[in-house]
């Protein structure tokens, strides 16, 4: 393997086996076959194309052999909502990321990037990786331990629903401001989750197939 796919490799097994520093997270990350695969999976399971649309999502886990798949979930989902069940992780597994769906194109686009929700919910969230699939793109939140401190210092303060409501208001400022610029709507949820990821020092990748990008 060439010097370059085997630093991408390496990439991704550091922001999935711990919350990673905000500095040192690598600026390219090469995803496992087996977890693109999934993602293909869940994202015809959405069914994009039809009326009747429905998230799809699951857990990331690493075995004990050390590869991955996705333990697909199949809870209370709707055309916007995917609930997760943390606890769904098999004997000698370790849970590494929620992955779901954004099926957005009976509203007429493509792809959209991670939700206001979706950002918020990070603060209750302890698992290393948040992934998601819409249309050909594929998005990473991966979690570090600058934002786990803010948690920290919010928890002992007994103050996480104003960390919550803070994460959403930092969205919805980046998000309103696309959108008075006339900008389209995956434009406005792209600004929403950069908006929140260097207020609250999160690392956001994003790409297709296996090789994702760092964005600033």
């Amino acid at each position: 393997m060439p010097v370059r796919e085997r630093i991408k490799v390496a990439g991704f097994e550091q922001i999935a086996r711990s919350h990673t520093n905000e500095r040192s997270a690598p600026s390219e990350i090469r995803l496992p076959a087996s977890l693109v695969r999934a993602l293909d999976e869940a994202w015809r399971d959405s069914n994009p194309h039809e009326a009747d649309q429905i998230e799809q999502g699951g857990n990331l886990v690493r075995t004990s052999g050390g590869s991955y798949k996705v333990r697909r979930g199949h809870g209370h989902n709707d055309q916007d909502t995917y609930d997760p069940d943390y606890d769904d992780v098999g004997f000698g597994e370790t849970f590494v990321g929620i992955v779901h769906t954004h099926p957005y194109l009976q509203n007429g686009y493509d792809y959209g990037t991670f939700s206001d929700v979706d950002m918020a919910n990070l603060v209750d969230q302890d698992q290393p990786l948040n992934v998601l699939r819409s249309g050909s793109q594929t998005y990473i939140i991966s979690r570090t331990r600058e934002f786990d401190a803010i948690v920290e210092r919010h928890e002992k303060a007994d103050t996480l629903f104003e960390l919550r409501r803070a994460i959403i208001d930092t969205y919805e400022h980046a998000f309103k401001a696309e959108k008075q610029a006339g900008l389209g709507f995956p434009a406005q949820l792209e600004a929403g989750v950069k908006a929140v990821c260097r207020a609250f020092h999160l690392i956001y990748y994003w790409g297709q197939g296996q090789d994702l990008q760092r964005v600033k």
